[in-house]
């Protein structure tokens, strides 16, 4: 045997003696620091406020429990007994001053809950959602600020099995689920979640969502003027209500025709109506070049709708896009049997129109029928979102037996869905990484804690430090004091 080959040969995994060891280490040496930046920031004080109290004199008190399970949404728990991970975390304890709370003991805070602290908690949602996208307005390089809000307004179905949840019920789908009600904006930041029984239709109480959320003291003549607040949705929230509340704030909408609301697809031969071409733009042009393959042709056209319900003092223009697709069928005389195998005229291309149309109050003069409807398919970010919460939040099912439990398990969620999220778009405004990724990066680092001279240490590798510096200091509020890079003991 060779030399050469007898290394090879030689060469194994090396035995590694694992000794134990008293030294306090933790795997999520990021988790303390975001818990910091959100104690330290203005949000705290409401926040706290949004809590039920717990009187009891051996209480954590409502605001560390939050914490704790925002700590856990942070993490990704799965599920509350997930909770007892982030718990035995050393960082954590020392964060915490004391012995974090039980896992049953966040069961119980839950149970506190009742239906005035979930809608404080869906303002201070919507508050928190305001005050980043104008730190973002204010902080990011100028080709990606923001210079409108778009708010897009959706619902999603979280599928169970069991039978102890209050409000299980089936849907239209024949699913045994609940029914979550989510408004995010255009850069994926919520501003406000309900959650009902399985068998809510879909935009059912939208409008007075929507008001809620608007409710911002701004006048309807001024957001008119200022043209810099939109709403998009789909067919479902195409109704009388809507639209009257999306007016009555002044705001800009886009909602998916509902053909049963504006008949609109019956006025398509009567009108007469002016097709223009779809332009596609040279990006389009090149990747259909690069994949091979044909563009389809689209056309749009314009008419106008007058609601039943406005008495003849509404007009509203519907814009109607149709594409037109190609499909493959047999000939008349294959259809009663095919004569030869290599016979050519068996197989002929047909089409047809699809048709989509969209009720919108934009200023047509200054918006062409193309831009309107860019604007509208962005919408389907939204949908991203949802799969988010549902898969990297662990949103597909609930913990709680009751509704309001599990609707506040769902609003913490979103609280530290906006914390991780204010990160991605700082960390990476041109294109935001989701929270998988952001956890990667910052959160899960490892690190090793050490008491010295009264203070408590998280060393940590000098990338990662390096890493949370650079962060901490876009996160940073005027005239407010960042978190430290080392943690203070105790968290609020």
């Amino acid at each position: 045997m060779t030399r050469q080959l007898r290394r090879q040969t030689e060469r194994k995994i090396k035995r590694i003696k694992i000794v134990g060891s008293d030294i306090k280490l933790t795997s999520s040496g990021g988790l303390g620091t975001i818990l910091e930046i959100f104690d330290k920031s203005p949000w705290a004080e409401e926040f706290r406020a949004c809590l039920p109290e717990r009187v009891s004199h051996r209480s954590t008190g409502s605001y560390l429990l939050a914490l704790m399970v925002m700590a856990g949404h942070i993490h990704g728990v799965e599920c509350l007994s997930d909770l007892s991970r982030i718990k035995d975390d050393p960082y954590v304890a020392e964060l915490f001053e004391d012995t974090p709370a039980a896992v049953r003991t966040v069961g119980d805070f839950l149970k506190d809950f009742e239906v005035k602290h979930i809608d404080k908690l869906n303002t201070f949602l919507n508050n928190m959602s305001r005050d980043i996208f104008k730190h973002l307005q204010d902080n990011l390089p100028e080709s990606f600020r923001p210079n409108k809000m778009i708010l897009d307004m959706d619902s999603t179905h979280h599928v169970h099995y069991g039978e102890m949840i209050e409000g299980l019920a089936w849907n239209y789908k024949n699913e045994w689920c609940l029914e979550s009600q989510v408004v995010f904006n255009q850069l994926g930041l919520c501003h406000g979640v309900q959650l009902r029984s399985g068998n809510t239709k879909s935009g059912t109480d939208a409008a007075l969502f929507l008001r809620t959320i608007m409710d911002d003291g701004k006048t309807q003549r001024k957001r008119r003027l200022e043209a810099k607040e939109y709403f998009r949705a789909d067919s479902a929230y195409c109704n009388q209500d809507m639209i009257r509340e999306c007016l009555s704030k002044g705001l800009l909408f886009t909602l998916t025709a509902h053909k049963g609301t504006t008949q609109w697809d019956r006025k398509l031969e009567a009108e007469g109506l002016s097709w223009q071409p779809w332009v596609y733009s040279e990006e389009d042009l090149k990747r259909a070049k690069k994949s091979d393959r044909e563009l389809p042709k689209c056309e749009m056209a314009r008419l106008h709708w007058d609601p039943s319900w406005s008495e003849g003092t509404l007009k509203l223009p519907i814009i109607i896009k149709r594409t037109w697709v190609t499909y493959c069928s047999l000939n008349d005389k294959a259809k009663h049997g095919q004569r030869s195998l290599f016979e050519l005229n068996t197989v002929k291309e047909e089409g047809e129109w699809e048709y989509y149309a969209v009720v919108t109050n934009f200023d047509l003069t200054q918006w062409i029928y193309q831009q309107v409807f860019e604007h509208h398919q962005k919408r389907g970010n939204s949908e991203n979102f949802h799969k988010e919460e549902k898969y990297n939040y662990n949103l597909k099912n609930f913990p709680c037996r009751r509704l309001l439990s599990n609707h506040a398990w769902l609003l913490l969620a979103q609280v530290a869905h906006n914390m991780i999220r204010w990160i991605a778009l700082i960390e990476n405004p041109e294109k935001p990484h989701y929270s998988k990724k952001i956890r990667n990066q910052f959160i899960f680092s490892p690190g090793k804690l050490v008491n010295h001279a009264r203070q408590i240490i998280l060393k940590v590798s000098h990338e990662f430090a390096k890493e949370v510096l650079k962060l901490k200091e876009g996160l940073q509020f005027p005239e407010r004091l960042s978190a430290q890079i080392y943690p203070h003991k105790g968290c609020g």
